[in-house]
């Protein structure tokens, strides 16, 4: 808990300046903000004197670039500013700062608030409002970058005026410290004198610490060992997780919340938690509990779904090895065999010779057993694939049984139809197993559900002609058929993250209708009927346009190819980008990584937020170098062993620290702080150069791990023999925004959501890129309710102008060079609107994981006009962007170089993993791993920030000696390189102070008269 004389950390000083400090504006941002229309100069002139009057201008434009007000004296504030306001607006005037009365300072504010229909925040009318909306925001997530964000977003589209700083951080201060009492004072009305006692009994007996302590261990694959370790952990969290059934759904707290809790349990130790008062220790094992109870179901689906997968396969490479084994016989004898059938058109055989005399030439070609032993064969090939497939799999019996039946058994499967004949089957077979009975053979439930083209293969004739089933073959069947049925989403648990049934995921209609009036984007307020016909109106006008202009061949960058009926696109021109970069970055005097951290942590001060998950339970508190050492042991897959032999820290203080220190959120804090510093610097505004927009990319780069875990998975192309994971990364501007792991068997594409919702940073993206993983049949739509453009790389551009759907029927464009290729459902999008919008409201709450829902609505397979109607309104919105992709070459080299600047990334984490060996992430669990990916991405961020540091000194020497040549060539150098920092070497932390002078590093760079060497 914290103190109650501590603020709440929120914004950090240069976030604070943003939203609170006096506007710094350059002569461009001068002349924009301190320009005033008619009504604002009338304003302006109402006032009595002329210092009042440029008073009221200065908080006028003011108060348009950052919708607050300034308390300021003319000592304040740029002489720049009021010198504008004069020279513009009073040029004929004698001016002299005069001090402005409190009385007029507020009459100003009044005057000025009435012109924007802004009002205070502290107003009767809204103050309750505002402290509402709080109390919703903590339900959802408890963390202050969110609530922040979320409360200026309603703040302006409500036009209130946002509070001070200090008030700010009181008031959400206030509302999370309401939010606990709230949540205590429930759990103490649910939790019974009873339900405590069992609580206390699970942390009080030493039994159960062990038990509780071995809950923490994540699977590290699918076998058999490990998956019955899981099941035990199942029955040891039963009881927990049946009472957090019923009492965390009272509590009005959302999955985001329940995981930020669950993750505190995680990381305290058994006996930590008993230090605990009861009602904030009883939510912490609550969530825990309800979380981990539904991961470790997770698991087991997985390994049942695995299992199935591998037992299919392993049949099949039997079979293939039966068929080339066969083939190779047959190949054999094959000569042999065709003197055999020539012995019937032999001419020097007379039809009136014996048989015996033509037996004998054929045993002389081949002897009696080996022809027997062929015609036995040849007999055998009359058998179906499929009966030498079932065969395969009577011998594989009792491993497939071992495996699967465990997991089977604690699956609790459900339909949404109750008559579900497979449902029937499967309590049938549960039941039967649990007695230790084996399948009822005569049971004509089991066998109304073979289908009749597998009777032959599943059933057996009893002695009185009766079918009967085949009771290995069908558990085995029936395991295919339980798998299919859950990835298609027919079958589902309700005890589940990943597999919950589709509508399980969604809001009700009452909490959608609360959390939409709360939305602040655009078309969640629009009706149907004006977003549709807008965008129709846009779609058509691009193929008629896009059509025109081919005919008239007035594309420079396309060429239309009559024979194939396609276009052709012409390859753009090369840069010497890389040239420049890599001479730049020759001429830059090399530094160690140490000292490139040392700085990069005076100038942001990031390790500060690497705080312990309480502090009385700190021994003591790190050195800098001693927390630089285990960022750099994780990301450059040294290990804690291997980097106490190779630098003066030992192994006993580099463990202490990564296990006290070293979280997810900790880590992210600590990159969002640098990636906020990097946007600060002069050089920053000049990565944007060439871009209309604010452009981001995701994409996934592939790492091997060390230890095998539930998400690294095989991939002979990727991992060799090995397992690996994808980090899944968001960059924008050359900084990496988000980094997330993921399994590598995960489409990315279901996860671009997922990472622009969940950013952050102080750095917004307008347009997101990507790779064709990031396409789906959903991202297009999802993405234009929350008003991101998502601009994808096609590596085949004719191709996909051909998916180009159309809204008129196809004889509106039967002269088109380029035809769509058919008709959008129009009236279907229409008829489900209001589901497709309820769908996006659940997505834009923290009750669900964004990407589950997002694979859902892309992968099952089972009739829904729903997720039809998206997938329609998918393609509305995707044949949009291609036809402006396909005739805006500009937009084409933007999205190119985009996805560019997160390749020049990847190769930087490639090169920072593999300082220690293989490109790999260290960990024996998901978590580590992930802890692992953070620690490369903050060790990339404080390169980038070095650079960008180091572009940003050379920026203000060419500007400041009007150096144009420079400048440009400085333009063409990115921040992500590494070829003068040692990376490599024996480590020795010394000294807090990184010693480096940014000047120093440049001298060979600038001359005397501080120009460049070589540009």
């Amino acid at each position: 808990m914290r103190a109650t004389n501590e603020r709440l950390t929120v914004l950090s000083k240069e976030e604070q300046f943003a939203l609170y400090g006096i506007p710094d504006f350059d002569d461009a941002q001068r002349q924009h903000y301190l320009h005033f229309n008619d009504t604002e100069q009338e304003i302006i002139y109402s006032r009595s004197s002329l210092a009042e009057q440029v008073y009221c201008a200065l908080q006028l434009g003011y108060f348009k670039t950052k919708q607050i007000f300034f308390d300021f004296t003319w000592k304040d504030i740029p002489k720049e500013d009021y010198k504008f306001i004069v020279d513009h607006y009073f040029p004929d005037s004698e001016w002299t700062p005069d001090n402005v009365s409190r009385h007029e300072f507020y009459l100003q504010r009044t005057a000025i608030m009435k012109h924007f229909e802004y009002d205070n925040w502290n107003s009767p009318n809204h103050r309750p409002m505002l402290m509402m909306e709080l109390e919703s925001i903590v339900k959802r997530d408890t963390s202050t970058t969110f609530i922040l964000a979320e409360i200026l977003s309603f703040l302006r589209h409500k036009k209130i005026i946002r509070p001070g700083y200090t008030t700010l951080q009181s008031i959400m201060s206030n509302a999370l410290t309401k939010e606990r009492r709230r949540i205590g004072e429930l759990l103490t009305a649910k939790i019974s004198t009873e339900i405590q006692r069992l609580l206390d009994v699970l942390l009080s007996t030493d039994n159960m610490i062990s038990e509780l302590a071995a809950l923490k261990q994540d699977a590290k694959d699918f076998k058999y060992r490990i998956m019955q370790a899981e099941c035990n952990k199942l029955e040891t969290l039963r009881p927990l997780y049946q009472l957090a059934k019923f009492i965390l759904p009272s509590l009005s707290i959302s999955q985001q919340n329940i995981n930020f809790y669950a993750g505190l349990a995680h990381f305290y130790t058994v006996y930590e938690l008993r230090e605990f008062k009861p009602q904030q220790r009883n939510l912490y094992l609550l969530c825990y509990a309800w979380q981990r109870y539904q991961k470790i179901i997770d698991n087991l689906v997985d390994a049942f779904c695995y299992h199935t997968k591998h037992f299919d396969d392993t049949i099949k490479y039997s079979l293939n090895n039966h068929k080339l084994s066969t083939y190779k016989k047959q190949k054999k004898h094959a000569k042999k065999v065709a003197k055999l059938l020539a012995l019937f058109t032999d001419d020097a055989f007379d039809d009136k010779d014996l048989y015996g005399k033509v037996r004998k030439k054929a045993y002389q070609i081949l002897p009696k057993k080996q022809i027997e032993a062929l015609v036995a064969e040849f007999t055998q090939l009359n058998k179906s694939e499929q009966e030498l497939r079932w065969k395969i799999l009577d011998k594989e019996g009792y491993r497939f049984r071992k495996n699967l039946r465990p997991l089977f058994l604690r699956l609790d499967l459900s339909s949404n139809d109750r008559e579900n004949p497979y449902i029937q089957a499967i309590e049938i077979l549960k039941q039967r197993f649990n007695n230790q009975q084996t399948i009822p053979v005569k049971e004509q439930k089991l066998l109304d559900i073979i289908p009749e083209r597998l009777e032959p293969y599943l059933t057996n004739n009893s002695p009185n002609g009766s079918l009967v089933v085949n009771a290995d073959r069908f558990e085995y069947w029936l395991y295919q058929q339980c798998r299919e049925k859950l990835l298609a989403g027919e079958l589902y648990l309700d005890d589940s993250v990943s597999h919950r049934s589709f509508d399980a995921e969604l809001l009700s209609s009452e909490a959608e209708l609360e959390a939409l009036s709360k939305l602040n984007l655009p078309i969640f307020h629009n009706s149907c009927d004006n977003t549709l016909e807008k965008l129709i109106a846009e779609l058509e006008d691009l193929l008629y346009t896009f059509n025109k202009k081919l005919k008239k061949t007035e594309f420079k960058h396309l060429e239309y190819d009559k024979d194939n009926q396609e276009i052709l696109v012409k390859k753009p021109p090369e840069d010497n980008t890389e040239e420049v970069q890599e001479q730049f970055y020759n001429q830059v005097s090399p530094s160690n990584i140490i000292n490139v951290f040392q700085f990069v942590n005076e100038e942001c001060k990031f390790l500060k937020v690497l705080t312990p998950l309480q502090s009385r339970y700190a021994k003591k508190i790190p050195s800098d170098n001693e927390l630089f050492a285990v960022i750099m042991a994780q990301a450059m897959n040294h290990g804690l062993n291997a980097m106490a032999d190779i630098s003066n820290i030992s192994y006993h203080t580099l463990q202490y620290n990564y296990k006290q220190y070293f979280r997810e959120s900790t880590l992210q804090k600590a990159n969002s702080i640098i990636s906020a510093a990097i946007s600060k610097l002069p050089i920053f505004q000049y990565y944007q150069a060439g871009f209309d927009m604010r452009f981001a990319a995701v994409d996934g780069q592939k790492f091997s791990v060390e230890t095998p875990t539930t998400k690294a998975r095989y991939s002979k192309k990727y991992f060799g023999r090995g397992r690996g994971v994808v980090a899944y990364t968001l960059l924008c501007n050359h900084i990496p925004l988000r980094s997330k792991v993921i399994s590598a068997h995960n489409h990315e594409s279901h996860y671009v959501f997922d990472m622009i919702y969940n950013n952050e940073s102080t750095i917004y993206p307008e347009v997101i890129t990507g790779d064709m993983h990031s396409i789906n049949k959903a991202n297009f739509a999802t993405l234009y309710w929350f008003d991101i453009l998502f601009n994808p790389r096609f590596t085949n551009l004719p191709a996909e102008i051909k998916k180009v759907g159309c809204t008129k029927d196809s004889d509106a464009y039967a002269n088109f060079l380029i035809k769509p290729m058919d008709k959008i459902d129009i009236d279907l999008i229409r008829s489900e609107w209001n589901n497709i919008r309820r769908i996006m409201v659940t997505l834009a709450q923290k009750e669900t994981t964004q990407h589950i829902l997002i694979k859902k609505l892309c992968t099952y397979s089972y009739s829904n006009k729903t997720r039809k109607a998206l997938f329609e309104f998918d393609k509305l919105i995707r044949s949009i962007y291609t036809l402006k992709y396909t005739m805006d070459q500009k937009l084409q080299q933007d999205v190119h170089r985009s996805q560019n600047r997160l390749e020049a990334y990847h190769q930087l984490r490639s090169a920072i993993a593999q300082v220690g060996g293989k490109k790999e992430l260290k960990g024996h669990t998901d978590i580590e791993v992930e802890i692992s990916n953070q620690c490369g991405w903050l060790l990339a961020n404080v390169i980038i920030y070095y650079n960008s540091a180091i572009l940003s000194k050379l920026l203000d020497i060419y500007q400041k000696d009007k150096n144009e040549a420079g400048f440009i060539s400085l333009l063409k150098v990115s921040p992500v390189a590494w070829q003068h920092i040692y990376l490599i070497g024996k480590y020795l932390f010394e000294g807090p102070e990184s010693g480096i002078d940014l000047v120093s590093v440049l001298s060979k760079l600038i001359k005397h008269d501080g120009r460049m060497v070589a540009a």
